[in-house]
């Protein structure tokens, strides 16, 4: 979880999930043809621009000076936000399926359904590249950051750290083999 805590004090808050739209369902048929519970969501920022986003879904109720494990939800990275989708529900609603499907029983609508909420927070490829050496373990621990999707090697980083961490992520790391070779060994303070 090192990686995760040294990145908290640069998250930004995206949106807040608060809780499943009643009754309200939807289908997402391009990709699937579940039906899912559609959700009520406070969107704090604009949609993100293209371009690499490290997000990470964690409880409404986490301190992220303090992150617990039961905190980490989800970890993930785009090149473009494609997060709100849903036959009929005009881009307002969040679809993020990995996030819908999560481990079994603990997944997004078995966290809402239990009354908990949760706050999505991203951090842009640009921002993660814009770090000062000083001040970033990611360019030292994962030389590829500073490449065309940073936030991906980051993401590939914190699963390595820690996948049993995440609550929702069903899979660790891509490829371990790989990470492992762009990393440095290292201990953040």
């Amino acid at each position: 979880m090192n990686t995760v805590q040294a990145l908290s004090r640069h998250l930004c808050r995206y949106l807040t999930i608060e809780g499943l739209d009643g009754q309200k369902t939807y289908t997402y048929k391009k990709r699937c043809s579940t039906t899912w519970n559609a959700v009520r969501v406070q969107k704090h920022r604009d949609k993100q621009k293209p371009g690499s986003i490290l997000y990470m879904a964690l409880d409404s109720d986490a301190d992220l000076d303090s992150l617990q494990p039961g905190d980490l939800l989800y970890v993930g990275s785009q090149t473009q936000d494609r997060m709100f989708r849903g036959d009929g529900l005009g881009g307002t609603n969040f679809h993020h399926r990995e996030m819908r499907l999560g481990k079994g029983d603990d997944n997004l609508t078995s966290h809402l359904r239990g009354g908990r909420g949760v706050t999505l927070f991203t951090v842009t490829g640009k921002s993660l590249k814009s770090l000062s050496p000083g001040a970033s373990i990611f360019e030292l621990a994962c030389p590829t950051a500073r490449g065309p999707h940073p936030g991906y090697s980051v993401e590939q980083l914190i699963l390595l750290e820690g996948h049993q961490h995440w609550r929702w992520n069903a899979a660790g790391a891509d490829h371990p083999e790989r990470v492992r070779k762009l990393t440095l060994p290292m201990t953040v303070k």
